[in-house]
C-alpha cells in the first residue's frame, strides 16, 4: 500500500468542498485480532507431529494416531474454534468492523483421508 501527498491548496479546498476529511501527517491505527484453540478428544497431541531430527529444517510428519482407522479405531478426532476481531475504524475514518466465531472439528485417519467440518458464525456489523 502507498500514500500519495498533495499539499497544492486549490486540491485541498476542493476535497473539503466536496466533503473529504484529508489531515496532513495523521497517524491512523487499524487494529484486529484472533483467539484459537485446539483440543484433540481421542488424546493425540498436535505437538508430536513435528519432526526435530533436522534442526535447520521444516519438517513435519503426520500426527500419531492413538487408535488408527486399520486397528478397529476410529481415527483422532478433534474440536476447533476460533474467534476473530478486525477494527477498521481509525479517528476521523469510519471504516468497518468485523467480529466472528468459527468452530469446526476435525476427524484424522491414515491419510488421504483427513475431513473438516466447518460452522461459521457470521460476520457482526461488517460487510461480506
Amino acid at each position: 500500500m502507498g500514500q500519495q501527498v498533495n499539499r497544492n491548496s486549490t486540491n485541498i479546498a476542493l476535497a473539503r468542498l466536496a466533503g473529504v476529511f484529508a489531515p496532513g501527517g495523521a497517524s491512523h491505527y487499524f487494529g484486529g485480532f484472533y483467539v484459537y484453540g485446539h483440543w484433540y478428544l481421542t488424546g493425540e497431541k498436535r505437538a508430536a507431529a513435528y519432526d526435530v531430527t533436522n534442526k535447520l529444517g521444516a519438517n513435519f510428519s503426520q500426527i500419531a494416531i492413538k487408535n488408527p482407522v486399520s486397528t478397529g479405531g476410529f481415527g483422532a478426532v478433534g474440536l476447533a474454534a476460533r474467534y476473530s476481531a478486525l477494527n477498521l475504524n481509525s479517528g476521523p475514518y469510519s471504516g468497518s468492523g468485523l467480529y466472528n466465531m468459527l468452530a469446526y472439528t476435525t476427524l484424522i485417519a491414515p491419510n488421504p483421508f483427513a475431513a473438516s467440518y466447518i460452522a461459521n458464525a457470521g460476520v457482526v456489523g461488517g460487510r461480506q
